[in-house]
């Protein structure tokens, strides 16, 4: 049991660990291919995915919940430990002919500390989103769509006001604006499975078809 519940906190542990460092990594690109990249994991809904798909790889609600703020946390801890690393806070400070260099560990820990708390909070029922993708009919489909529509709704709100202030505006609406057709496509595909899907059979239906006849016995 020990050894069940120590491999199921592993991966949201080393998952979002892993996608918070690199998030802060690519914040610090300049070629396209890194900027765009920053542009679709740097958001919202990327980090929302994280904590969902943690939810789905779960088997029971709880242990969803759990691993859904869980990652959300190590991803925290993971982004803004690479922004230390990196330097991020440090400052240089100046004092007549000498520069002294210092890290403004206050406000690093204040971000950590800020964020943390909101992965918690957001966490909790992403990672039961995610669980509920597993059901069937509407409340699954409604879970399977969460992300999509995340995406399409994050996407359209940043092209409208935000595209214009980043440094690459051309780079930010080329990719907000595939990401939200994508993200519009995904979710026609998860609409049509649903569709398709044979509605599922009553529990306890009775059988009205008649009775298999024995054969007829040879004389």
């Amino acid at each position: 049991m020990t050894r069940r519940w120590a491999g199921a906190a592993l991966a949201p542990f080393l998952l979002g660990l892993t996608f918070g460092a690199i998030v802060s990594v690519l914040n610090g690109w300049e070629f396209v291919l890194g900027v765009a990249a920053s542009l679709v994991l740097g958001v919202g809904w990327s980090w929302a995915a994280v904590a969902v798909v943690m939810g789905a790889l779960a088997g029971r609600p709880m242990r969803a919940s759990m691993r859904g703020a869980a990652s959300l946390v190590m991803a925290v801890v993971g982004y803004y430990a690479t922004d230390l690393a990196r330097g991020v806070y440090r400052t240089v400070e100046q004092t007549g002919a000498h520069a002294k260099t210092f890290t403004d560990w206050h406000s690093a820990l204040m971000d950590l500390g800020f964020w943390s708390v909101l992965a918690v909070v957001s966490g909790l029922p992403l990672g039961l989103v995610g669980w509920g993708t597993h059901r069937r009919g509407l409340t699954g489909l409604a879970c399977q769509l969460a992300v999509p529509a995340a995406a399409v709704l994050e996407m359209a709100w940043r092209l409208s006001g935000e595209s214009r202030f980043q440094p690459h505006p051309g780079v930010a609406r080329a990719t907000w604006t595939g990401v939200g057709l994508a993200a519009i496509a995904a979710a026609a595909v998860l609409v049509a499975r649903q569709l398709r899907r044979p509605p599922a059979a009553e529990s306890g239906a009775r059988d009205t078809r008649a009775p298999a006849q024995p054969p007829a016995a040879r004389s």
